[in-house]
């Protein structure tokens, strides 16, 4: 979360991460109180930019977001920048608010869903919760697109994931950018890349033939001449040939429309898998690993378990020296002191009660 000045008046609020409460001020999260928080630092006609890069995360967060931003007197435009996911769509559908979404960034939305215990009467309370969420959730999004509650509750049950093309054509967003390259680069001539993520043309279950692929006569001149978006694929280690992102969809859209729901799934499950490896203790290498230094859960498991047998080592140091520290404080005290040592005990006895000490706290210390 961040606020960006810019000129003309504008202000710009970055909106990145999971929507939840943060454990501390450097997790990268969110929620309607540190949003009130932005809010309340700036001037109520201000013309707003809100970049949104974010999984999803609590649904009654998002509607209190969703609540303060269209209390904005100012104009509003909402700036879809990698993944509006989940309860973020909330965010991106603020009713007359402008949603601009880049070639190449998706959005997911799918029912609420919550875990709880308890008694029957206890679950049926939380499905009954589920079902207004859901029913409040479908509101906004008929309010936004203008589409049927029977069409977004089929979209919603199906969990569908949305290139930034479909967003727009449903009315999910309201713009396309196209400023923004999507890459794509053939490697060894079978690994296909785009947008970050590879794929092997030779384990996809569609057996794409990578020779359609690679001919010339597929590209144009004058999409050549036209392109942007580019990308060079590579033929050879001396040549190359140019393809543009719309000539892969188009001239071969079983390819594209695979590689970009392989891609979805394939992020979806990263984010889920790091989701559920935080512990609380790990949060910051978590947060770091799904936005700014993307990494695998077992990766970051690994990584979370050096961080804690450090942080053990570190304590189980520090206990060590308060334990040496107060055996020596033991031992240098001085006869009589009511509570201490009793006056009539000889040095040998005082000094086994002082190692007797020092034992147990190093023993102690190797414990932790």
């Amino acid at each position: 979360m961040k606020i960006e000045m810019k000129a003309g008046g504008k202000t710009c609020l970055s909106f990145y991460g999971p929507i939840c409460e943060g454990w501390s001020e450097k997790d990268k999260c969110f929620d309607e109180k540190t949003v009130k928080n932005m809010l309340s630092g700036i001037n109520a006609d201000d013309e707003l930019e809100v970049m949104v890069n974010s999984p999803g995360g609590q649904v009654f967060s998002a509607l209190a977001i969703n609540g303060l931003l269209s209390q904005h007197k100012g104009q509003v435009t909402i700036h879809v920048a990698g993944l509006a996911a989940s309860a973020a769509t909330i965010i991106t559908s603020l009713k007359n608010a402008k949603c601009v979404i880049d070639k190449g960034s998706m959005m997911m939305i799918h029912n609420p869903s919550s875990s709880v215990a308890g008694t029957s009467d206890d679950l049926k309370h939380e499905a009954d919760v589920l079902d207004k969420s859901a029913q409040s959730i479908r509101n906004i999004y008929a309010q936004k697109t203008g589409l049927d509650e029977k069409k977004i509750k089929q979209l919603m049950d199906a969990e569908t994931w949305l290139t930034a093309e479909e967003a727009v054509e449903l009315g999910f967003a309201d713009e396309l950018n196209e400023s923004e390259p999507v890459t794509a680069c053939l490697k060894g001539g079978h690994i296909l890349a785009v947008a970050g993520y590879e794929w092997d043309l030779d384990n996809l279950s569609l057996h794409f033939p990578k020779e359609k692929l690679m001919a010339k006569d597929n590209i144009t001149k004058s999409a050549v001449a036209n392109a942007e978006p580019t990308a060079h694929v590579e033929q050879k280690a001396d040549k190359a040939i140019l393809m543009t992102a719309i000539d892969l969809k188009n001239n071969h859209p079983d390819l594209y429309q695979q590689i970009v729901k392989e891609a979805s799934t394939k992020e979806r499950k990263r984010i889920k898998a790091l989701v559920d490896i935080d512990i609380g203790s790990n949060h910051d290498i978590v947060v770091k690993a799904m936005f700014d230094e993307p990494k695998t859960a077992e990766q970051v498991a690994i990584e979370s378990l050096k961080d804690q047998k450090q942080q053990l080592t570190n304590s189980a140091n520090q206990l060590q020296k308060d334990g040496e520290s107060l055996a020596d404080d033991l031992a240098d005290v001085g006869m009589p002191i009511e509570g201490a040592l009793p006056k009539d005990y000889a040095q040998s006895q005082k000094d086994e009660i002082v190692n007797s000490v020092k034992t147990e706290l190093a023993r102690l210390a190797k414990s932790k």
